[in-house]
Parts: structure tokens; sequence; C-alpha cells
């Protein structure tokens, strides 16, 4: 089997040509070779790029095929080399530990019983540039916050999530008193957040651009005569370097010490900023 462009990766695809030699009772060989500009390299995806052949074409198999690999380079030497892993996990096709050695072009004919095509090969070209995600703000429900995971204060926060019970029991007793423990803690996180949510709304309704949100929002704050605490912590929450950011895998991207305060004080909605993909 001869592949042109194997690819490996969802969001930022490698590509590689991939050639199969099988024979009955023998452990199947994979002959991958790599020219530049087409993602992670065959040195760093080693491990990654067998599995996914072993997964893909022998996922029966209890060890990976023979992973031979070529890397096409601006400079330096165009040997073919034999990767040997330490550690094989055959239940997740899962590699680590990988080690190379050089494979002359003759002892890689013996080993398959016909000359190897050493060549890129069709398919060959650069990989597109993969979409990347951007910021957007949201209006959000504290209740579908993420488990917060607060560091760095272990004096004024505790390690156990509150739950959504707890949750709903703060929002209907809320405790919103200053503390002095921390700057977190020093003032009511329902305030700022119902005035990050009108100045967002009003931004918005102006079509001022993401980038000028937070400038746009604080001017108005500052005439309105918001100051103190409670103008710091609204331009927290709409200052997309240091907002609460829920990143892709659904937990806090940032801004972890905060969302914990928000759900012990009892804030029912605030501002946070999340992921959007722009071809989604």
């Amino acid at each position: 089997m001869d592949d042109a462009r194997f690819l490996v990766g969802e969001f930022e695809p490698s590509s590689f040509r991939l050639q199969l030699f099988t024979a009955p009772g023998l452990r199947p060989v994979a002959v991958a070779t790599q020219s530049n500009r087409e993602g992670k390299s065959l040195i760093n995806g080693a491990e990654a790029f067998c599995a996914a052949v072993w997964k893909t074409h022998f996922s029966d198999s209890d060890e990976p095929p023979l992973w031979i690999e070529r890397q096409f380079l601006s400079d330096g030497p165009l040997n073919f080399r034999l990767v040997r892993f330490g550690e094989v996990d055959p239940v997740e096709h899962k590699l680590r530990s990988p080690g190379w050695r050089g494979l002359a072009p003759e002892v890689l004919a013996e080993l398959v019983g016909q000359h190897v095509d050493g060549d890129r090969g069709p398919g060959a070209a650069p990989l597109p540039r993969p979409a990347e995600p951007e910021l957007v703000y949201r209006v959000s429900w504290v209740l579908t916050l993420p488990r917060p995971q607060p560091f760095r204060e272990p004096g004024c926060l505790p390690v156990c999530d509150l739950g959504l019970w707890g949750r709903l029991r703060r929002q209907a007793v809320a405790d919103r008193r200053a503390r002095s423990c921390c700057w977190y803690h020093g003032g009511d996180w329902n305030a700022a957040s119902r005035t990050a949510i009108r100045l967002l709304h009003e931004a918005q309704a102006a079509s001022v651009p993401f980038d000028e949100v937070h400038h746009h929002a604080m001017t108005s704050a500052r005439a309105t005569g918001v100051d103190g605490w409670l103008l710091e912590a609204v331009g927290t929450l709409l200052n997309a370097a240091d907002g609460l950011v829920i990143d892709e895998d659904g937990g806090f991207g940032n801004g972890n010490h905060r969302g914990q305060v928000l759900i012990e004080q009892g804030v029912r909605r605030t501002v946070t900023l999340a992921y959007h993909w722009p071809d989604a």
C-alpha cells in the first residue's frame, strides 16, 4: 500500500507519504517519508504517527509495525532510520520512548523483499494554515461555570467544589461581604458583574470592535462614577488578557480565583470569554 498523503491530527494536521509492506506471518513494515512544511516533523511526531498507522491499519495486532522514516530537510543526510519504541501499550495503541538507528537502503530492501522508493512521492504540498479560534465575550450563568482549581491562595480558598446544590444555596442566601484575605475577596462581585454586563451590552450595541471593548467600557464606567475596587474588578472581567476564560476543554483557562469567589458570593450571571472557531 502506498498512501501519498497520510494525515494525522484534526485541527493541526501533519502529513507524510506512507508505504506499507506486509507478508503472512511477518511483522508489517511502515516506511514514512516527509518533506518540509507538512506539519510536525517525523522526528517530533514519531510516537503519534506510528500509533496512528498502527490503529488505522493494524488495530488487531499486539505490536505496532516496524517504523522506518526518512525526513527531507534543507540540509543533512537522507538516510532511512529505524525507530524503536521503549514503551508499547497495545490496548490504547500508544507508544513512548523512541530511539533512532540508521538503516541503509539495501538493508531495508532485504527486510521487505523489494526495493523501497525513498522519495517523498506525489501529494507533497504545504498544508493549509488551519483556522485559529478567536476569543468572544459571553454573558454566562455562574451555575454553569467549570469547577475552579484555585491555587496560590490556600488560606482563603477551599479545595472542594460546592456542586450544583451548593451553588444554588449560595445564590438563595448570598453573603457578599468583603473579606481582607485577598484582593479577590475584597468587594462585591455581584455589583461588578452587573456593571460589566451593562457596559458590555452598551459596547456591543455601539458595534465596538472586540479589541476596543475594554477601553470603551472603562471610559464609560469612569464617566458614570465607577471607581476604586469596583472599577478594577469590572476591568478584569472585560479585559481579554485577564478575563474569565473558558478554554476549549471546558475548564478555566484563566480566572480560577475569581470564579471561586463568584460562586461563593452567589452571583448569578457574569461576563466570560470563550474560544470560537470562525468556521464553526
